[in-house]
């Protein structure tokens, strides 16, 4: 017998409908205010810097690598 699939709860769905991921790694859009967001990886936990402020993309991109080096040198001095 074949279960039918369950919808997604209307929380998780319109969570997902708050974000929207760029093209570019690590780079995450809040859909109501346009503003791009870091979200960045390191040893196994998961950051968001706060805000990036900028609706436009080019200076985000400029900005996540930086915020990604800091992490991980805050990661490497609390091992």
């Amino acid at each position: 017998m074949v279960m039918p699939e369950t919808p997604k709860s209307p929380r998780a769905r319109k969570s997902t409908e708050l974000w929207k991921s760029s093209r570019y790694t690590n780079l995450v859009r809040y859909v109501p205010s346009g503003i791009y967001f870091a979200r960045v990886r390191v040893a196994g936990k998961l950051f968001r810097d706060e805000n990036l402020r900028e609706p436009v993309l080019r200076v985000p991109l400029a900005v996540v690598s930086g915020f990604q080096k800091r992490q991980r040198r805050i990661q490497l001095a609390g091992a």
